[in-house]
């Protein structure tokens, strides 16, 4: 998938009309993984300027400029040659190396690194604090000179409670991306498509269905899709940092290799370019 950049989409047009015959776009398009799924849309004897808007419309809703200004530079370096400074952006050249890479994003705290979502990590660490203090202080009172058994009471109570809560909390944290994702699958049993703008930081998704959904804008950093089936969902916008994407089927989905790459994982992953990742 290419990145969401600007181009000229007349002077690809005219790129296209000059670089390919009606059978030759229709080969080019039949040789590239990525592109093979377009010739479906083409009609018998259909003619080159229909062929091309069904390209570009292909290339403009999955963000795929990028790649097809490289195969078309590979396949008639003449022509491309003759619109290049008109196109706006210039395409990235191929490469061995897969396009989709990983990485991890943190909560930086001075020297220590803590994974995943800002408010998920500060709950913890507050839970953390009066779960500690609660312990530290019960075990000081004993010991405190002076105080009567009523202040001891009231204050182990006062402990006791801010324990609690605090354990609550932490229940609470570790449940609710399991509801929020229950309620997802749910959802789209029953019909719905339109999950955009959802906030389903660390969501445990796996395995979970939502071919064409529209997740876009939706926060999905550290959820956890693993073998999920993703195929023409819509991704764009969407938060993947630190998302798990083991085996997970993204075929046709329209989301961009930054946010790919922002991933915790890909490991066998299935790319919307039906190439699978080891």
């Amino acid at each position: 998938m290419g990145n969401e950049q600007s181009y000229n989409i007349a002077t690809i047009r005219q790129l296209l009309v000059a670089a390919f015959t009606p059978e030759g776009l229709r080969r080019f398009c039949t040789d590239s993984p990525t592109f093979r799924p377009v010739c479906d849309e083409f009609a018998p004897g259909q003619g080159l300027n229909d062929m091309v808007d069904r390209v570009i419309s292909y290339c403009e809703t999955r963000l795929l400029f990028d790649q097809l200004l490289v195969h078309v530079k590979g396949a008639n370096p003449s022509q491309y040659a003759r619109f290049e400074s008109s196109l706006g952006q210039e395409p990235r050249a191929p490469s061995n190396v897969p396009p989709y890479s990983l990485s991890k994003k943190y909560l930086q705290i001075g020297e220590v690194r803590l994974p995943g979502c800002i408010i998920r990590n500060v709950v913890f660490l507050l839970s953390f604090t009066c779960i500690l203090s609660a312990v530290l202080s019960t075990g000081l009172l004993g010991s405190a000179p002076g105080s009567t058994p009523d202040v001891e009471d009231l204050l182990l109570n006062g402990l006791l409670y801010v324990t609690a809560l605090s354990f609550l909390g932490l229940i609470a944290v570790l449940v609710y991306p399991h509801i929020k994702a229950w309620l997802v699958v749910r959802q789209y049993k029953r019909g719905r498509r339109d999950f955009s703008h959802r906030r389903l930081f660390y969501a445990s998704l796996k395995r979970a269905v939502l071919a064409g959904a529209n997740l876009s804008e939706a926060d999905l950093s550290g959820a956890n899709l693993r073998e999920a089936d993703l195929t023409g969902a819509n991704l764009r916008g969407a938060d993947l940092r630190g998302a798990k994407l083991i085996r997970a089927n993204l075929r046709g989905a329209m989301v961009t290799n930054g946010q790919l790459a922002q991933a915790k994982t890909l490991k066998g992953a299935t790319m919307p370019d039906g190439t699978k990742l080891e």
